[in-house]
């Protein structure tokens, strides 16, 4: 098996296993906010690497140019889903939680318009792999607005896990295992 077929298994388990634990979440409860939007969270994941792992597969540019499009339209909610997440985790109130997420859902829509209206070359576009992925056949390659949803991805994320810290730091007892 070679490190191509590695990368795709690894890709797929990751799939099956994001979808499987949202829909498991789902399952559970699917009336409270926090399970709905961790069930949404584990879609976007799995949507994410699924994807990846049929892009990699295509045989042309222009496929795996497309399949990287339809690819992006759950990415662009990973960052904001996981805050989600968090401030229903944290029970913020529905002012602080709108306040806290409405610009994120705001980058994340502006992502989704970007990444699938105007590809290439602004956000991503597709190249013959080269040194350090050369066992991929084709890969993405970074747009000027590639760089500004990784900063607001990195960014959401950084401050998503800052508020979880902080929040954990503050509690006790049986709140702070939870």
């Amino acid at each position: 098996m070679s490190l191509f077929h590695h990368h795709l298994l690894a890709l797929g388990i990751t799939s099956a296993g994001t979808l499987g634990l949202g829909l498991f979440v789902l399952r559970r409860d699917s009336r409270r906010n926090l399970n709905r939007a961790m069930a949404l969270y584990c879609l976007s994941l799995a949507w994410w690497s699924g994807w990846e792992c049929a892009a990699l597969q295509m045989p042309t540019r222009e496929l795996v140019s497309q399949f990287f499009r339809i690819e992006y339209i759950g990415v662009a909610f990973i960052p904001t889903l996981l805050c989600t997440v968090i401030a229903y985790l944290l029970n913020f109130s529905a002012r602080a939680r709108s306040r806290f997420l409405l610009p994120l859902y705001a980058c994340s829509l502006a992502t989704l318009v970007v990444s699938t209206l105007f590809p290439t070359p602004l956000f991503l576009g597709v190249g013959v792999s080269e040194g350090s992925v050369g066992y991929l056949p084709y890969c993405p390659i970074a747009g000027p607005w590639y760089w500004v949803f990784l900063v607001f991805f990195l960014g959401a994320t950084v401050v998503g896990h800052a508020i979880v810290f902080s929040r954990w730091r503050q509690a006790t007892g049986q709140e702070r295992v939870r």
